[in-house]
């Protein structure tokens, strides 16, 4: 006992370095979960009164606004878009990020390869409204790659205005923002790699291509199922602040996901595009945010299982 306390005592300062995250944490992620009683309430913010007061004054309404959600005519539309951009960005981020990783890795000239991940990683540190403003600029119909489209005897595409083109949009412009960072994973994995393998296989006759699919590759195929892992725990985040700052009404049909729903019932104008929401807008959109965070909670534990099962995880 005596050491036990002996030994608090010594970590006592290391302890209270712990203290102003721990507080932070408890105000913006913790004491926020109590928010989620407006999806099962008829909550309605009231002058005079305080939040916590007419949150829990609200009247129990049980799952009736997420019956509500789920009977809107483009719930199903708007979950099909979000799997889909979701899916489609984490197949891109990740085979484009192993790749890039790898050529990155066979560049011979160090200051070269320097240059080339600063320029490929920059991106990153942009917001989404500064990149969504040089988007707009280089896709409009008066834009440069319009104009070499004309240039090259084609007509003008509206590319934020087209539900075919809108997430192809959506797709190039994370590819340039996120890319240079997921390569960052891969590439300090490959630097793990033993050199000694490389020289066994080319003892063995294996030329570069050989080397990164019979060497690289399956060295930093932990990390690859591990950032899989990671990222299908998000995979009902298709990215808010990417299609918010992009999208407009015209591309509904194959840009609005469940984050800007939730966001155009809650602070646009109180019913979303297609009705519903009215005076209890908050509410409806809680009830379609918790929904989310249920379906990601689920995709979390299933890869996590699956990764236990391939890699030999230890499951708590």
């Amino acid at each position: 006992m005596m050491q036990i306390r002996s030994k608090t005592k010594k970590q006592i300062v290391l302890h209270s370095m712990m203290l102003p995250g721990a507080v932070l944490l408890i105000l913006f992620n913790v004491l926020p979960i109590l928010g989620l009683w407006m999806a099962f309430s008829r909550y309605q913010p009231q002058y005079g009164m305080g939040y916590f007061e007419a949150l829990f004054s609200a009247d129990f309404v049980g799952l009736g606004f997420f019956s509500m959600v789920f009977s809107r005519p483009d719930f199903q539309r708007v979950l099909f878009n979000t799997l889909y951009i979701s899916i489609v960005k984490l197949v891109l981020l990740i085979g484009l990020g192993v790749l890039t990783s790898l050529l990155l890795n066979e560049i011979p000239y160090l200051r070269l390869k320097k240059t080339i991940q600063v320029i490929v990683f920059i991106p990153y540190f942009l917001s989404w409204v500064i990149l969504a403003s040089v988007m707009m600029d280089l896709l409009s119909l008066s834009g440069p790659i319009n104009r070499l489209i004309e240039a090259c005897g084609g007509e003008a595409v509206s590319f934020l205005g087209s539900n075919t083109w809108f997430p192809v949009v959506l797709f190039v412009s994370e590819m340039w923002k996120s890319l240079g960072y997921e390569a960052i994973y891969f590439l300090a994995a490959i630097t793990a790699v033993a050199p000694g393998l490389y020289e066994a296989a080319q003892i063995d006759g294996a030329n570069r291509v050989q080397q990164c699919l019979h060497v690289t590759l399956p060295c930093i195929r932990p990390i690859i199922i591990l950032m899989v892992v990671l990222n299908i725990g998000n995979i009902m985040n298709a990215g808010f602040e990417q299609v918010l700052s992009l999208y407009n009404s015209a591309v509904y049909q194959s840009g609005d996901i469940i984050d800007t729903m939730a966001y155009r019932i809650a602070f646009g104008d109180g019913k979303g595009s297609s009705g519903g929401g009215g005076i209890y807008s908050y509410s409806i959109s809680t009830a379609v945010s918790f929904f989310k965070s249920v379906i990601c909670c689920i995709m979390f534990g299933a890869s996590y299982l699956f990764a236990a099962k391939k890699l030999d995880y230890e499951v708590l």
